[in-house]
Formats: structure tokens, C-alpha cells, sequence
């Protein structure tokens, strides 16, 4: 059962709630404040296409098994992508909503995302020589 709002907006007391729209009519990202409206980020009419299509991939490549060198890669590709996708475009939001960098955040995907890492997903672009990614730290 998906959380209740009453549910989401008490927790982004502890920072933004990223809910994923995943829909074959219309998809978006939805930031949850607690103390400001909710921000839209509308995707692209390919988000739902494309992303379907990242789920299809690994899961078929689970089913090779997680110790090959082609899930290995296949992961690193799906990383990035979603990355691309979501990330990028999640953290120039919060950017521009002022919301302090490694701030926690929290996730609410639906459909094919419940079975993508979000969690994972990078590398970040940074100044640095390190790469980055979003890592749940709780």
C-alpha cells in the first residue's frame, strides 16, 4: 500500500521526499518540503520507455548471475543512466530550492523504480578526482 501524504509530508521534516511518477501517460518528480509547496519536475515523454527498458535490462542480466563481468557492466551503464535521468535533474532542483548539499533525502518511487537502485545511482559529476554517487546512509 503507497504511503498517505500525512505520511510523506511528516517525514520530509528530515529532509525532501523524492516521489517518482512512472506512468505511461505522464511522468514526473515530485519534491515534498515540509514547510514549502511541492516542486515538479515534468520528464520527458521517452522517461517512461526508457526506464521501463533500464528494469528489463537487469533484470535480465540478474538471471546470468551477479558475478559476471556483463552484470558488472550492465549495472555501471544503468547507474549512470539513471543518473542522467533522475539525479542530475533531482539535484539542479534542489539546487535551486536552497536545500543544503548531503542533505538526507528520501525516495518514494513507483512502478519499474521500486525495482531500479536509486540509491546507487552516479557517478555524480564533482570538482574532484573522487567519484561520487547518492548512497542511503540510515
Amino acid at each position: 500500500m503507497a504511503p498517505s501524504f500525512k505520511a510523506l509530508h511528516s517525514a520530509a521534516v528530515h529532509g525532501p521526499v523524492i516521489i517518482i511518477n512512472h506512468c505511461k501517460w505522464r511522468s514526473d518528480i515530485i519534491i515534498l518540503l515540509y514547510n514549502s509547496p511541492p516542486s515538479l519536475i515534468t520528464m520527458p515523454n521517452d522517461f517512461f520507455d526508457h526506464t521501463k527498458g533500464l528494469k528489463d535490462q537487469l533484470l535480465a542480466v540478474r538471471k546470468e548471475g551477479l558475478d559476471s563481468m556483463d552484470y558488472e557492466d550492465t549495472l555501471t551503464s544503468i547507474l549512470q543512466t539513471l543518473y542522467d535521468l533522475v539525479g542530475r535533474p533531482v539535484i539542479q532542483r534542489l539546487q535551486e530550492l536552497n536545500i543544503p548539499e548531503q542533505s538526507c533525502i528520501w525516495w518514494c518511487p513507483t512502478s519499474v523504480f521500486c525495482s531500479l537502485p536509486l540509491h546507487a545511482m552516479g557517478p555524480i559529476q564533482s570538482d574532484g578526482t573522487l567519484k561520487l554517487y547518492f548512497f542511503v546512509t540510515r
